[in-house]
């Protein structure tokens, strides 16, 4: 069964977000003396232009630690701060060119290689006309080539950096054998949606997986042929699924999907087709292989905790019942029968060993 600890159910600021708010800060923090000394020297237009990249800066920072949109707010930043460079450049003269070598090194950081490259390259053809009438050509030609070459080495080193990370997430997220996303990248999806959550009611449903009896597979066939048929029920879920939903190995024969847009009616559907997919595969000759299902769906300010917990308490149902089951939890109590979808009406499942009490009763409900 699932195990959450308590401490995974806050959440967490990815690595981009403080990297922004960190920009955010220091921007701050350089650009707001030079706005009160210029208020101070009547500088008006300058003063406003300063005054304007503080504001902006510290608004954009608070869009992010609210919202977490880093991808917009870092594209805002590079543009603003590119156009105060180039606008205080205008006005000012070549005097104030030095900020440019610091100005395209944070573009890096904030976009990707080739679009800070691209930010960059226009920056400096809006540079060119002001700079022109008061440098020599010389010296403007010297200035011209050590942007371009701190460019191309930040180029160098943001593009290999990004290359870089993003091995170590396939090698931190990804579970080795069977491809599926692991138990880390589980916890970050879904307190992404935990977030989301707060703000739209977008309905998610949650399925643990459990492939039935595996440590009888791997004893009787070797653990060869047991990893082989995790590979197989993984390939078998992943074509099941929707590309908006994921599928994440979170213990040894234990899978998770995030059904994605879908209520608690469409979750049990989901988790039934792949049930029935997989009992009718026939991935081993010698005898059959099943999974049984426990599936939630997210209710509105649930924890990551409590959310598994009761995808778990019916996973332990499903086994309870004798396995190859769909099962649901329900707020306060567990539903037992497995419900069984044909033809997008809810019956009971002839398979499961309470089919004869589900059928004597009322329908199971979803």
């Amino acid at each position: 069964m699932l195990t959450v600890d308590k401490n995974d159910s806050y959440i967490r600021r990815n690595s981009e977000e403080y990297i922004l708010l960190t920009i955010c800060a220091c921007a701050t923090l350089s650009i707001a003396p030079f706005a009160v000394i210029r208020l101070l020297g009547q500088e008006w237009l300058l003063a406003g232009i300063d005054s304007f990249l503080v504001m902006a800066t510290i608004s954009l920072g608070l869009f992010v630690w609210q919202k977490r949109k880093v991808r917009l707010a870092s594209f805002l930043l590079a543009v603003f701060c590119m156009a105060g460079l180039i606008a205080v450049v205008h006005l000012k003269g070549p005097s104030l060119l030095y900020w440019a070598y610091p100005v395209m090194a944070i573009t890096f950081f904030l976009l990707r290689p080739h679009e800070a490259v691209i930010v960059g390259l226009l920056a400096m053809a809006a540079l060119v006309p002001v700079l022109l009438p008061h440098i020599p050509k010389i010296e403007l030609a010297t200035i011209l080539v050590t942007m371009l070459l701190s460019m191309f080495s930040a180029y160098i080193f943001a593009n290999r950096t990004r290359k870089q990370h993003q091995r170590l997430m396939l090698l931190a997220t990804k579970d080795p054998l069977t491809g599926a996303d692991n138990r880390r990248a589980f916890d970050v999806k879904i307190n992404e949606i935990l977030v989301a959550r707060q703000r739209n009611r977008q309905p998610v449903s949650l399925l643990v997986v459990d492939l039935d009896f595996l440590k009888s597979i791997n004893d009787t066939f070797g653990h060869a042929t047991g990893d082989q048929i995790l590979c197989q029920v993984t390939n078998i879920i992943h074509n099941k699924i929707r590309i908006t939903d994921s599928l994440y190995r979170i213990g040894g024969d234990e899978f998770v999907v995030i059904a994605m847009d879908a209520n608690l009616a469409a979750g049990i559907k989901l988790a039934e087709k792949l049930r029935q997919q997989i009992d009718e595969s026939a991935l081993l000759a010698e005898r059959s292989v099943t999974i049984s299902v426990g599936v939630v769906e997210i209710n509105e300010g649930e924890t990551e905790m409590e959310c598994l917990k009761l995808a778990d308490n019916a996973l332990y149902e499903a086994k309870k019942v004798g396995r190859n089951t769909v099962c649901t939890a329900q707020r306060g109590s567990h539903q037992t029968a497995q419900p069984h979808i044909f033809n997008d009406e809810i019956v009971t499942n002839p398979h499961s060993r309470d089919a004869e009490d589900c059928e004597a009763s009322e329908p199971c409900s979803i």
